[in-house]
């Protein structure tokens, strides 16, 4: 699916046939369904992660060893992980905020035309 405004989206519809409409829901709710499984993949990561990282310092500071912090190369790369999914996370909701409004599009257009939503 190519990416257009949701203005050029919604003023594009009622020049489409009826199974154009169909197969862009389609398409749409995969994609959705893809970031929502690649969410929730990336939240279990950023828990693995966070309880990774907590763990570390807890046995570092349990074995006496020096503290846990943000010079450890480790310590950085766990941070940037998390840091890296909680943006990508953040972009992907975006995302799927403007695919509920082209379902939402789509549903409209079907309704106006009388045609069943599937």
């Amino acid at each position: 699916m190519s990416l257009i405004e949701l203005r050029d989206f919604k003023i594009a519809l009622p020049g489409l046939p009826n199974d154009r409409l169909y197969s862009l829901k389609k398409e749409v709710l995969n994609s959705i369904n893809k970031l929502n499984n690649s969410n929730s993949l990336m939240e279990a990561e950023i828990k693995k992660l966070s309880s990774k990282l907590n763990s570390t310092s807890d046995n570092q500071l349990d074995n006496d060893l020096s503290p846990l912090d943000d010079e450890d190369d480790d310590v950085k790369v766990i941070k940037d992980d998390i840091r890296l999914y909680k943006e990508s996370i953040s972009e992907n909701k975006i995302v799927l905020k403007n695919n509920q409004k082209r379902i939402d599009y789509l549903h409209a257009e079907i309704s106006n035309r009388n045609l069943q939503i599937e």
